[in-house]
C-alpha cells in the first residue's frame, strides 16, 4: 500500500545529507503538493473500486499532475501494444486499440533499463524514439513491470508544447504509480488465477467421469497457462507406463504410453523443470515436437499417480515458469491427483456394478440399459441393431458331471471367447445362469449371423478343464433378431431373439436361427389365439 512521503520532521530523512534531502523535498512537494500523494494513497488503499476504476484514477491523477492531458495504460503482448484504459479528451486514444509495438514509445522505454522516458519537442524529436502513430510535443513514461517481468506501458503525453522541462518529482511520481501498477495487476493476476483455479476444483469436483474431468483440465489449463501446451498423464495400475488422459494446445493426441523411465519427475516423485534443453537432464514427453522449457509435476493421491507436463510454445518466453507458474502448477498437479483418485474409485465402483463377477462381461442391468439406448439411437439415426441371444447347450449335465465349479470354467471360458472376438463398440453380456447376449450397433442381419457362426465355431473349438478333467465339447445355440425388422422396442426384440434361441433348442442345438419378421410373427400370434378360441 502506498503512503505519502515523510516531511522532514519524520525520521529517516535526516539520514540523508542534509542539502540534498530538503532539495529533494521541495522539488517533491513545490510540484507536487502532498494532496497528490494522498490521493495516489487512497486510490491504492481503496477497497471499494474496482481495479479499472483505479486505473482510470490514476491515470486522471497523473494527467493533472504532470499537465499532460493524454494518458493511458498499454499491455504488450508479443509484438502488440494494447490500450487496457485510456483518459484522452475525444477518443484520440481508444480502450482496446491495437497498435504494433515497435511503433510506440514501449522499445525505446525497455532500452532505458525500465528508468522512465521523458522529451519535449523543444529538445529533440518524437520520432528518435521510435513513435510514428500519435505526434506529440511531449511525453512522459514508464514501464509496467509484473513478478519483475516487462508487462506494459504507462504514458502521459500532450500535444501541445510544454515550456517546462519535468523534473525529479515528475519521475519519483511516475516511478511510484508503475511500482502500484505493477503490483496491481500481480495482486489482479493472482485473483483471477486463484478464481480459475476453485473453478476447476468445483468443476472437477462435480464431474462424473473421467471423460469430463478431461474437458475441465484443457479448458482451466489454457486459461491459467496461455502460450504453454500441456499433456496429464496417469500411471498404469502395473506402475510401468504413463497413458495420456488429455493434451491441449500444440502437444496433440498423445497415443503411445510412456515408461515410467522416460520422466524425471516420476522416477523421482519431485518436480522436474528445464529451462534450457541443451544443457538439461530430458524426459521423453512428446518427442515429436521441438526442444522447449517444461515443467513437469508429480501427481499421487490414494494410490492413484501421473503426471502434469507443461511445455513453453515456440516463441514464449522461458521467464513465464517463474515461481508463479511453478507454485500454480503444484496447485493445479494436486487437485488433478485428488480428483482423478475420486474419480478412478467411482469409476471401479460402477464398473463392478454393471460387470458380471465370474466372467467379467457386462451383466443383465447393463444389458437392459443399454439396449434401451441402442433402440431410442436407431430410431433417431435410422443406423441397424442387432443382437444375438446366446444359450449353452445341456449345461445341467455339464454342471451334474463336473459339478458347479466345472460349470463355472465352462462359463468363464465363454466369457473369455465373447470378449475375445467383439469388435468395438459390441456388447457382450451374461445375462444370468447360461444365458448370454451380444448387443451389435450398426450390424446388418447379414454380418450379424455371420458374428453368430464364428463365435460357434470358436466355442466349438474349446478345451476346457477341471481338475485335470476334460469337459465334453461345449456347444451354444443362439437366436438373432434386428430393429426394427423383429421389434420396435426393446422388449420386442428381446423377446424376437429369445424366441429363435428357443427354436435352435428345440431344432438339434448347435446353430444360429434368425428371428421371424415382426409381422409375420403378429399374424402367427393371431392365428394361435383364433385357434384357442
Amino acid at each position: 500500500m502506498l503512503k505519502a512521503p515523510a516531511t522532514p520532521e519524520e525520521p529517516g530523512l535526516d539520514d540523508r545529507e542534509p542539502r540534498r534531502g530538503e532539495e529533494l523535498y521541495r522539488e517533491l512537494f513545490d510540484h507536487h503538493p502532498a494532496s497528490v500523494y494522498r490521493s495516489l494513497h487512497e486510490i491504492a488503499a481503496s477497497q471499494d473500486l474496482s481495479f479499472r476504476e483505479k486505473v482510470r484514477s490514476l491515470l486522471a491523477l497523473g494527467s493533472e499532475s504532470f499537465s499532460l492531458e493524454l494518458a493511458a495504460l498499454h499491455q504488450v503482448d508479443g509484438d502488440t501494444c494494447v490500450v487496457v484504459e485510456a483518459k484522452t479528451p475525444g477518443s484520440i486514444v481508444s480502450r482496446g486499440e491495437r497498435s504494433p509495438a515497435p511503433h510506440t514509445f514501449y522499445p525505446a522505454v525497455v532500452a532505458a533499463g525500465g528508468r522512465p522516458l521523458s522529451f519535449l519537442c523543444s529538445e529533440e524529436a518524437p520520432e528518435a524514439y521510435g513513435c510514428k502513430i500519435l505526434p506529440v510535443e511531449a511525453y512522459l513514461g514508464g514501464l509496467v513491470l509484473v513478478e519483475g517481468r516487462p508487462w506494459g506501458l504507462l504514458s502521459f503525453a500532450s500535444q501541445r508544447r510544454r515550456s517546462q522541462p519535468f523534473r525529479p518529482s515528475d519521475f519519483e511520481l511516475l516511478e511510484l504509480m508503475t511500482l502500484w501498477m505493477g503490483r496491481e495487476l500481480e495482486r489482479d493476476q493472482r485473483d483471477r488465477e486463484m478464481s480459475v483455479v476453485q473453478e476447476m476444483g468445483g468443476l472437477l469436483q462435480s464431474c462424473k467421469t473421467i471423460r469430463e474431468a478431461c474437458q475441465v483440465i484443457s479448458r482451466q489449463a489454457i486459461q491459467l497457462f496461455p502460450g504453454v501446451s500441456g499433456v496429464v498423464y496417469r500411471l498404469d495400475p502395473d506402475h510401468q507406463e504413463l497413458h495420456a488422459l488429455v493434451a491441449w494446445g500444440q502437444a496433440g493426441v498423445q497415443e503411445d504410453p510412456l515408461p515410467v523411465e522416460g520422466c524425471w519427475a516420476c522416477r523421482r516423485d519431485e518436480e522436474h523443470f528445464v529451462a534450457d534443453p541443451d544443457s538439461s537432464l530430458l524426459c521423453g514427453h512428446l518427442p515429436g515436437l521441438p526442444l522447449a522449457s517444461y515443467l513437469c509435476v508429480p501427481m499421487r493421491a490414494h494410490g492413484e499417480a501421473g503426471v502434469l507436463h507443461l511445455r513453453l510454445d515456440p516463441g514464449g518466453d522461458a521467464a513465464a515458469f517463474g515461481s508463479r507458474w511453478r507454485r500454480l502448477a503444484s496447485i493445479m498437479a494436486r487437485q488433478l491427483a485428488m480428483a482423478l483418485a475420486n474419480l478412478g474409485l467411482l469409476e471401479r465402483l460402477h464398473e463392478q456394478s454393471i460387470r458380471d463377477p465370474l466372467t467379467g462381461l457386462y451383466n443383465r442391468r447393463h444389458f437392459d440399459r443399454t439396449l434401451l439406448d441402442g433402440v431410442r439411437r436407431s430410431e433417431r439415426s435410422g443406423v441397424s441393431l442387432a443382437v444375438i441371444f446366446i444359450d449353452v447347450d445341456h449345461f445341467k449335465k455339464i454342471n451334474d458331471t463336473f459339478e458347479h465349479e466345472g460349470g463355472d470354467a465352462v462359463l468363464r471360458a465363454l466369457g473369455e471367447v465373447l470378449a475375445r472376438n467383439c469388435r468395438h463398440g459390441d456388447i457382450p453380456c451374461r445375462l444370468g445362469g447360461e444365458e448370454f447376449a451380444v448387443l451389435l450397433p450398426g450390424a446388418t442381419l447379414e454380418v450379424a449371423c455371420q458374428r453368430a457362426e464364428d463365435l460357434g465355431d470358436e466355442v466349438r473349438a474349446l478345451r476346457v478343464t477341471h481338475n485335470r478333467r476334460a469337459i465334453q465339447s461345449v456347444t451354444i445355440s443362439m437366436g438373432v433378431a434386428l430393429h426394427p425388422e423383429h421389434g420396435l422396442s426393446p422388449r420386442e426384440l428381446s423377446e424376437a431373439a429369445d424366441k429363435a434361441l428357443y427354436r435352435s433348442k428345440h431344432t438339434g442345438r448347435d446353430r444360429v436361427t434368425v428371428a421371424e419378421p415382426r409381422v409375420r410373427r403378429r399374424r402367427v400370434e393371431l392365428d394361435e389365439e383364433e385357434v384357442q378360441g
